[in-house]
């Protein structure tokens, strides 16, 4: 599943896309960034772990560098974990994420696995963390304003539309599977 903001003119904003749900641990880009890693097996163990109430992975999120309100995106793009949790039915979103954007992930409900050290990858220049949402929890984890978005927009979504809000104004998001 992929989410996309689009700006005023037409054009993309921001994305991120779910991967999942997963039957196996493997098929987690995760396993990749810790390959080789003393934090392998307990990354393994913890999506092993949480498969039989079903796991999807957060990938590749991104915001222009010259789009309009340019922080609210990405704390929009922290929500489409439950937007995507909710949608495929799941109880887990992972993600790994580099070090400078932790708060963003974490004001969504994102929770950091601090047991688990941090991996230089895709090179030395990042310190990759492995993050958890929980769809049962995130009323106890979310910041209060990301919190009141997310159960405003995923009171009312639908498979095909998961809107965000942008400032003040709430846009519809087209999720395309």
């Amino acid at each position: 599943m992929f989410f996309v903001a689009l700006g005023a003119d037409g054009s993309v904003a921001a994305g991120v896309r779910a991967q999942g749900p997963y039957v196996t641990a493997g098929e987690a880009h995760a396993m990749t960034e810790w390959e080789g890693d003393a934090g392998a097996p307990e990354v393994r163990r913890m999506i092993e772990d949480r498969l039989p109430f079903g796991v999807v992975e957060a990938k590749g999120a991104w915001v222009s560098d010259d789009a309009f309100h340019r922080g609210q995106l990405a704390a929009a793009l922290g929500r489409f974990a439950t937007y995507s949790m909710e949608l495929l039915d799941v109880q887990f979103m992972l993600a790994t994420a580099a070090a400078h954007v932790l708060a963003t992930w974490t004001s969504s409900g994102g929770v950091v696995a601090e047991h688990i050290a941090s991996v230089p990858y895709p090179d030395d220049r990042y310190e990759t963390r492995l993050m958890w949402w929980d769809r049962r929890r995130r009323r106890g984890h979310a910041e209060s304003l990301q919190l009141a978005q997310l159960l405003l927009t995923t009171s009312r979504s639908t498979p095909s539309m998961a809107p965000v809000t942008i400032g003040n104004v709430v846009r519809p998001m087209r999720s395309v599977s």
